[in-house]
């Protein structure tokens, strides 16, 4: 902290700065001027490309100065319209452009199938293919379904000193019969008699914690059904004897211990099974297929699916219009672009194979209704 208040008084020392705090306005544009050079590399360490955080630091740090000396801080990141505040806030914006990840793909996601089918009996493949299934009509936020470590389980502590588990756990996944009565899973259960679920999302990003979402079986495709592969989640659970108030999403290493699902795991299933379906891809790209690419997934699916913005908000649980950060240019919606000006196309086209008297004849007859005209100067 002292390093970088020191460099900003060396910075205005080179800038013809005498002293280097006051009561002036003008000092939050001289703090802007500092947050832009500290970005652009002049700063202790002379990188030149630092992130929003560490400019942030910087600032602060330099801000300090005029609080110390009674001054009014030039900075509050607080206030949209400060200039350090929307030099930062532009900048994260760029981080968050540049760290967004890539939705699965249909190739991806057989993928991931073939290799749960190949795998042993209760590996992460088949996990993370039952997650992924799942998540494709849910949207799950990595919270909701991974733990940050495989040994530990994350916690949400309320201001009243309140815990719970964020993840799902098994009173989460409720099931249905047709008539709509509900079936308790067990050993014993015969999935094809499950029609449908409701999913509880206990904690979540939105703060509409407790919300429940109802899902219906996929007769047509049970390898991909949600309801189906939300069972397999709580079998797991159960044949493992594994306590049911504990995270859902576990499975068994190579070393035979059971271990929670985890944010760096899924990425690590989800890359290989990139570089199989999409060989030839950058180290990039592949590093863009994370545990957040299911419910960016689950969004790109709905728009390709010509859903409205309502159903993408309410079913995969938005509050406002972020939702459209996770839209992406997909083969899907350039095929879509292109069927959208079949009829203008049609047009341009008709127009080349008619012939040219067709298209511009040469006499017309004459008007002698519209009088006398003008041109004005």
């Amino acid at each position: 902290m002292l390093t970088r208040q020191a460099f900003y008084i060396e910075w205005c020392t080179i800038m013809g700065i005498n002293d280097p705090c006051g009561h002036k306005a003008g000092w939050e544009r001289i703090l802007a001027i500092y947050a832009k050079y500290v970005m652009t590399g002049t700063n202790w360490y002379q990188k030149q490309n630092v992130r929003s955080g560490t400019v942030r630091s910087y600032v602060l740090a330099a801000s300090e100065l005029f609080t110390l000396r009674g001054f009014d801080s030039p900075v509050d990141l607080n206030d949209k319209t400060n200039w350090v505040t929307i030099i930062i806030s532009n900048l994260e914006r760029e981080e968050d452009i540049a760290k967004q990840r890539n939705p699965l793909t249909s190739a991806i996601c057989a993928e991931l199938k073939r290799m749960a089918d190949a795998s042993h009996v209760y590996p992460a493949e088949k996990l993370i293919f039952n997650i992924t299934a799942f998540g494709r009509i849910t949207g799950p936020r990595v919270s909701e379904y991974a733990q940050t470590s495989p040994d530990k389980v994350d916690i949400h502590r309320y201001p009243s000193g309140k815990e719970v588990i964020k993840a799902f756990i098994a009173e989460d996944f409720e099931f249905f019969d047709k008539k709509g009565n509900p079936i308790v899973i067990d050993e014993n259960t015969q999935i094809d008699m499950v029609k449908s679920m409701r999913v509880r999302w206990r904690i979540q990003k939105n703060r509409q914690n407790g919300q429940k979402l109802k899902l219906q079986a996929c007769k047509k495709s049970p390898d991909l059904c949600a309801v189906r592969n939300a069972i397999q989640i709580v079998l797991r659970k159960i044949r493992l004897r594994h306590d049911l108030d504990l995270p859902l999403a576990i499975y068994v290493d190579k070393r035979g211990e059971i271990k929670y699902l985890t944010a760096k795991k899924v990425a690590e299933v989800f890359r290989k099974a990139a570089k199989k379906a999409h060989p030839g891809l950058s180290t990039e790209e592949y590093n863009k297929y994370s545990a957040h690419s299911i419910r960016v997934w689950a969004c790109v699916l709905l728009d390709e699916a010509g859903q409205k913005a309502d159903t993408i908000k309410q079913r995969l649980r938005w509050m406002s219009k972020s939702y459209r950060v996770y839209l992406r240019d997909s083969t899907k919606t350039s095929e879509q672009h292109l069927a959208a000006l079949d009829e203008a196309t049609a047009s341009v086209l008709a127009l080349l194979e008619a012939s040219p008297e067709d298209v511009c004849p040469t006499v017309t007859n004459e008007d002698v209704t519209m009088g006398n005209y003008q041109d004005d100067d």
